[in-house]
Formats: C-alpha cells, sequence, structure tokens
C-alpha cells in the first residue's frame, strides 16, 4: 500500500461522501485542502462517481 504524501492537520468539513481536511504536503512542505472519499462509499457506486467529477 502506498503512503499517504499529506499529513493531516485539522478536520474543515465533512460531505454526503467525503471529508475535508487542511493537511500538510510533506514532500513539497506546503498547505493544500484535501477531500478523502469515506470508506464506506465503494468504488463504482454513483456517490464515488460524482466524488471523481468534482475531483475533474
Amino acid at each position: 500500500m502506498k503512503s499517504c504524501p499529506h499529513r493531516r492537520i485539522r478536520p474543515l468539513g465533512e460531505g454526503a461522501v467525503g471529508d475535508v481536511h487542511l493537511c500538510v504536503d510533506v514532500m513539497r512542505r506546503r498547505l493544500v485542502v484535501v477531500k478523502w472519499l469515506r470508506a464506506e462509499v465503494h468504488e463504482g457506486s454513483e456517490a464515488a462517481q460524482r466524488f471523481a467529477r468534482e475531483a475533474k
């Protein structure tokens, strides 16, 4: 399993399918905002497809 390049600092919010956190990009040493898809949302589900569209 590949390690995540982001270290969470604090939560910023929650949505229907994901959680948003303020993070540090460990390699580039900068602040970023990352939205993670919740584990209970299955790949290929409608919610996962919405999440992918939002990311684009």
